[in-house]
């Protein structure tokens, strides 16, 4: 098993503050996954020590480190639309079950509205003291996190309740019809 101060001291691992430039070496980041195996737990954000702590040729930035964040954040979109995409192709079912669905799609979006109108007030307080004690920009980041949140839920909850007739319809026809666009 590994010992954690061996591998901090054997790796000159650190947590970098929030005003750092961060890197995580390429060559250290495969022993640190390894080691994870063996028992310790790997610190949020690894930095390697040097003077400047511009990093090492090889090492990943955190420009390169943001753009891969944004890659995967837009691989899921991809993956989300084809997936939506996918499932309402599926046959909606009989004019009864849309119209059941069409109520719980009614009944979903007016829950969602009361509970985001409640959290919008919460949400206004938060900005302020964000803004006040952090500054702007992290009041504008809290804001966007917030409202993109609040979008998927409407989203999410949309699908969901679209999805569902269809899986009812396809388990009319197979239980393995309705597992696929369930899981979807």
């Amino acid at each position: 098993m590994a010992d954690f101060a061996g591998a901090r001291s054997a790796l000159a691992v650190r947590v970098a503050s929030l005003r750092h430039f961060w890197h995580v070496p390429r060559a250290n980041l495969a022993q640190l996954v390894r080691d994870a195996g063996d028992g310790f737990s790997i610190v949020p954000v690894i930095c390697r020590e040097n003077e400047d702590n511009q990093g090492a040729e090889g090492d990943l930035s955190m420009n390169e480190i943001l753009w891969g964040i944004v890659a995967c954040g837009a691989l899921a979109i991809v993956y989300a639309a084809f997936t939506i995409q996918t499932v309402m192709k599926a046959d909606a079912g009989t004019a009864r079950m849309q119209e059941i669905a069409e109520a719980i799609r009614e009944g979903a979006k007016a829950y969602l509205d009361r509970q985001y109108r409640t959290i919008a007030i919460v949400g206004v307080v938060i900005f302020a003291i964000a803004w006040i004690l952090l500054g702007l920009p992290v009041a504008i980041g809290f804001l966007i996190g917030a409202v993109l949140s609040g979008l998927t839920g409407y989203i999410g909850m949309n699908v969901s309740v679209r999805a569902n007739v269809r899986t009812a319809q396809a388990a009319t026809h197979s239980l393995a019809r309705s597992l696929d666009i369930a899981f979807k």
